[in-house]
């Protein structure tokens, strides 16, 4: 947020003095909301967080307008993690069979452009697109 919103107020002159003001503002709250969490929320904060499996169940139902119980919740959710591992597998070993997908993921980090590079990574991808549909 700290350099994002400065370049692309760059694009909107007429909006930049607002964009910045903005962001000052959005940038004290953020720093005034993490003070309060550290400052006089954790030190007073001794209980659970849990609500307990008859309150999840009303809330399923009431909030969530779902018909499961507890087990059922936390069976779909075995179930998606299991799917969503194994399509994670099947493709890493189409993309190359000799690595598993966390290696394939820390290689992708390794070669993704910085956070202050990431704007002119994509400015210069997008050109280079648009001469290629020019072409």
């Amino acid at each position: 947020m700290q350099h994002a919103v400065p370049e692309a107020a760059k694009h909107v002159p007429s909006q930049q003095a607002q964009l910045l003001a903005a962001q000052r503002e959005a940038i004290a709250a953020c720093s005034d909301y993490r003070d309060y969490l550290r400052q006089d929320l954790l030190p007073r904060s001794h209980g659970h967080f849990a609500v307990g499996r008859d309150v999840f169940e009303q809330l399923l139902r009431v909030e969530g307008c779902l018909d499961l119980s507890a087990d059922d919740s936390l069976a779909i959710g075995r179930n998606a993690f299991a799917n969503t591992k194994r399509q994670l597998e099947e493709l890493a070993q189409q993309v190359n069979p000799r690595k598993s997908w966390p290696e394939l993921v820390a290689e992708g980090r390794q070669d993704h452009p910085s956070p202050q590079d990431l704007l002119e990574v994509y400015r210069r991808s997008v050109a280079h697109l648009r001469a290629f549909v020019a072409d």
